[in-house]
């Protein structure tokens, strides 16, 4: 089964403290190195719809995983698994 990529990112509000935990665009690739380089070549505009659509909230690292890695580091982050 091919696990597919996603770009992915921890938010942090600002005025609470620990990271809220991470999220992740809804764009697939077949690959990390895919992702990466989407990443890489629209740096600017991921920035511009991050900034608009998560005004009071930090952005505290920008990377590509799958979905299992991103529940799992969420698990860690608030004990629990949230329901997708």
């Amino acid at each position: 089964m091919l696990e597919l990529f996603y770009v992915s990112f921890l938010v942090a509000i600002s005025f609470i403290g620990p990271p809220h935990g991470w999220m992740q665009f809804d764009q697939p690739f077949d690959t990390k190195i895919e992702c990466e380089q989407y990443i890489n070549n629209n740096w600017v505009s991921l920035q511009e719809v991050l900034q608009q659509q998560l005004t009071y909230q930090e952005i505290k690292s920008l990377q590509c995983m799958t979905k299992a890695t991103m529940l799992e580091l969420n698990f860690l982050i608030h004990g629990h698994h949230h329901p997708l």
